[in-house]
């Protein structure tokens, strides 16, 4: 018998709550609310939208890096990538490529790509 006593105190309390909340989301304090719903789904879509075109222009980058298998196409990335962590990647296998020859560079080239995916 109390347990079905609290079961339907609970009961009623909920639907007093949802009473309440009902009362008060009216007019214009639904519309805030509803407002701020709708900006903070946005932002978020936003900010996964971002991230993702970053991932894919980052994956770009390392697949012209790999692909780069003459001397012009390094030269051709350093440019690309001026100022940036892929920039220094491209100058670093042209002078290996210069310095080492073309089959020593593309095995270290393979081995540092494996190191940057991970």
């Amino acid at each position: 018998m109390k347990a079905e006593d609290r079961k339907v105190i609970e009961t009623n309390s909920l639907v007093h709550l949802g009473q309440k909340l009902r009362e008060r989301l009216t007019g214009r304090n639904l519309y805030y609310l509803v407002g701020t719903l709708a900006i903070v789904v946005g932002a978020i879509l936003l900010y996964r939208y971002l991230t993702g075109e970053k991932s894919k222009a980052r994956d770009a980058g390392l697949l012209q890096l790999y692909s780069a298998d003459t001397a012009e196409k390094l030269k051709q990335g350093m440019e690309d990538h001026r100022g940036t962590v892929l920039g220094s990647m491209f100058k670093m296998q042209l002078a290996r490529r210069m310095l080492l020859g073309e089959q020593v560079a593309a095995r270290d080239l393979k081995l540092l790509l494996l190191r940057v995916a991970r």
